[in-house]
């Protein structure tokens, strides 16, 4: 990618991240809902120690959202329909709510390598407490080594790691014309495989989705838009109900609560 179309990047993603900051901030309540609902992981995700003490304690936590076009949000009717824009409306309207100070650094078409190049910029310049990493889809399309962007990806992770974030990665979504195309579904095992390697929770949006289409809660123009790859609205909505679900679970939000928050 050119210099100049680097920086048209960089801008557009700078407005972009404004833009659902205040929005997000404006967000109707959002209660959960069952079409949501999925069943628990056979093994809990793993604790997010940093982000339950900020919650516990009623204090905001900055989350920095970094990925592709799932996390820019192509497929949304709006930036305030993005995941993470719907994310921060569901914890700002939870009982008890969860402060939240959001940035969506998702760039469309972007590989691990991309989102490294601008690591510091976009992501730990905001001295995050909690990133969400979004990964791998692209890698696949542009046909980059398997073991190539595990090994980027892990520095991502140290390096976030050591930046004092707690972190959460999501893996490619479910499509059906690529449910059998073997390099698209190893990569969502990559990604599986680096959250069991650091003990971090991994948002299985490809079982969820796959799970939300079987069972008949969604229909593929429901959940996919009309280039039957990106998301929806409503397929967003659910997917920030499942990442809300990590980032402030049951046990933290009732020890907010007893806290007296």
């Amino acid at each position: 990618m050119s210099q100049t179309r680097r920086l048209a990047a960089a801008v557009i993603a700078a407005a972009i991240a404004s833009v659902i900051t205040v929005s997000a901030a404006a967000a109707a309540p959002l209660a959960p809902s069952e079409r949501c609902a999925v069943a628990a992981p056979a093994v809990a995700y793993p604790p997010l120690p940093h982000v339950a003490r900020l919650v516990t304690e009623g204090k905001e936590v900055r989350i920095v959202a970094l990925g592709s076009s799932s996390t820019s949000g192509t497929g949304a009717s709006s930036a305030a329909a993005t995941y993470p824009a719907q994310l921060a409306g569901l914890l700002a309207a939870g009982r008890p709510a969860v402060s939240v100070h959001m940035v969506n650094s998702g760039i469309g078409g972007e590989t691990v390598a991309m989102n490294m190049a601008r690591l510091q910029r976009d992501v730990l310049d905001h001295d995050p407490d909690l990133v969400i990493w979004q990964l791998a889809t692209n890698d696949v399309f542009r046909k980059v080594p398997r073991d190539t962007y595990m090994d980027q990806a892990r520095d991502g992770i140290r390096r976030m790691q050591a930046a004092g974030a707690d972190m959460v990665l999501m893996e490619p979504q479910y499509v059906p014309t690529r449910a059998s195309d073997a390099a698209y579904v190893e990569s969502v095992a990559a990604v599986r495989a680096l959250g069991a390697e650091f003990k971090l929770p991994v948002i299985t949006r490809f079982d969820f989705m796959k799970v939300w289409l079987d069972d008949g809660r969604f229909t593929v123009e429901d959940m996919l838009s009309a280039d039957g790859l990106h998301m929806t609205d409503a397929s967003y909505r659910c997917l920030a109900e499942l990442v809300a679900g990590v980032i402030a679970p049951p046990a933290v939000t009732a020890a907010k609560a007893a806290a007296g928050g």
